[in-house]
């Protein structure tokens, strides 16, 4: 999610070698061949032909390389846009970005919707895509109903119910069409403990975390499907408080026997403030020590100013700081996909110049300066607004193949922001 924080000292050690990992399943099979792909349906500049870089991820042992996408949405409309996403040659995986977040499947109580989740199991099967089903469990984009709940002094065991009965439901729904779900999203405040604007932390307490796990598990045994159970979260990419909390959390779960397959490393980065290679390496095999494998979930790395810093060198900084984070993941085995959060900046969440977009109910609104905190950041995807490749893109293709990055991060000097 899109939350900007320091980035703490780490040491450059890389933890032993952790539990081999284990076996996942497979894609669903397209129903058209990837390679047919139509790249003649609008004028495909070179620009956006070979390197494809799912091809070159699962080349490498990699599961994928994907984006998220707020489909459905105005992107639909926008035919080089969709031709982008559905080419799996580019983006073996996707990512609802909202539309299975709770104010979207539990509009009313236990009044459940689909449809928009939909849109995106749609695009996997079609294209045989990987799934990642996202979230069950957060603190943002809950239903009114369950805030006013919450306001008016629901008990804990009722508070519970609706938790395993949500999950119960949505999980049962979609079933073993996705590979992995987000059980609980971003449960921590920046000291590394519990977020108190989580609703379901507010009347339950800490219990809400392992509920919803155990919830979770219970359901995906149903389906008789291998779905990978995630927490997901952002500051837990390098040592800290953050990411110690989320140690101790899913330390715990598994102290539990609770199952817990993976954790999402969200990386929402700044150009220049990016994390180094052996941080992001120290930080992944410290969750892999628990038996966990470790996914790149929503890869953005935006200009703090894109006035100043938007440069030939400001570019050539930000494929940098992209390049490490996918060397990083190249170097450790049990980091078995990275996910971009959308491609383009023009459909980013991430901060075009001092407009921040919200969709509510597929409605495209803008609101200048809201949250002014990141008014005139951006730029924070691999793709221009017209669908040409920034260096970064070049950068990502080069350290999937573990070459240097060479000619794309040649000259990287951030400007002052």
């Amino acid at each position: 999610m899109l939350y900007r924080y320091a980035l703490a000292a780490a040491s450059a050690a890389v933890v032993a070698a952790a539990p081999a990992a284990p076996a996942v399943a497979s894609p669903p099979a397209p129903l058209i061949n990837p390679a047919d792909v139509p790249v003649n349906e609008f004028t495909y500049s070179v620009a956006n032909g070979a390197p494809y870089l799912n091809n070159l991820a699962q080349a490498a042992g990699k599961l994928w390389l994907g984006t998220a996408a707020d489909v459905p949405g105005v992107e639909q409309q926008d035919k080089e846009y969709m031709t982008i996403l559905n080419d799996t040659r580019i983006f073996g995986q996707i990512t609802p970005a909202n539309d299975m977040k709770w104010q979207f499947t539990e509009p009313q109580r236990n009044n459940f919707s689909y449809s928009g989740g939909d849109v995106s199991v749609n695009i996997a099967e079609d294209h045989g895509k990987y799934l990642r089903c996202h979230n069950l469990c957060w603190d943002n984009e809950n239903p009114q109903w369950l805030l006013d709940l919450v306001s008016a002094g629901v008990s804990n065991k009722t508070m519970v119910n609706i938790l395993q009965n949500h999950i119960a439901n949505v999980v049962g729904h979609w079933g073993g069409r996705c590979f992995s779900w987000d059980v609980v999203n971003e449960a921590l405040n920046g000291t590394g403990g519990w977020d108190a604007a989580n609703p379901f932390y507010q009347v339950i307490g800490p219990a809400f975390f392992p509920i919803a796990f155990q919830a979770a598990e219970k359901a995906v045994k149903k389906t008789k499907a291998p779905i990978q159970l995630v927490y997901n979260d952002y500051g837990i990419e390098t040592a800290g408080p953050r990411g110690s909390g989320a140690l101790r959390i899913l330390g715990d779960l598994k102290n539990r026997g609770i199952q817990v397959d993976g954790v999402g490393f969200e990386s929402h980065f700044e150009v220049g403030g990016s994390p180094s290679i052996p941080q992001l390496m120290e930080q992944m095999n410290a969750f892999i020590a628990l038996d966990l494998d470790v996914y790149i979930t929503e890869l953005d790395i935006r200009f703090v100013n894109v006035t100043t810093q938007t440069t030939p060198g400001g570019f050539a900084q930000q494929a940098l700081d992209y390049y490490n984070v996918v060397s990083a993941c190249m170097q450790v085995d049990r980091c078995r996909g990275i996910t971009v959060w959308d491609f383009v900046d023009k459909y980013s969440c991430m901060f075009c110049f001092g407009i921040c977009f919200l969709r509510l109910n597929h409605q495209l609104t803008s609101f200048l300066g809201i949250p002014s905190t990141f008014a005139g950041q951006g730029n924070a995807t691999f793709y221009n607004d017209d669908y040409t490749r920034k260096p970064a893109y070049q950068a990502v293709a080069n350290a999937l193949q573990n070459k240097a990055c060479g000619a794309p991060c040649k000259g990287a000097n951030l400007p002052p922001a």
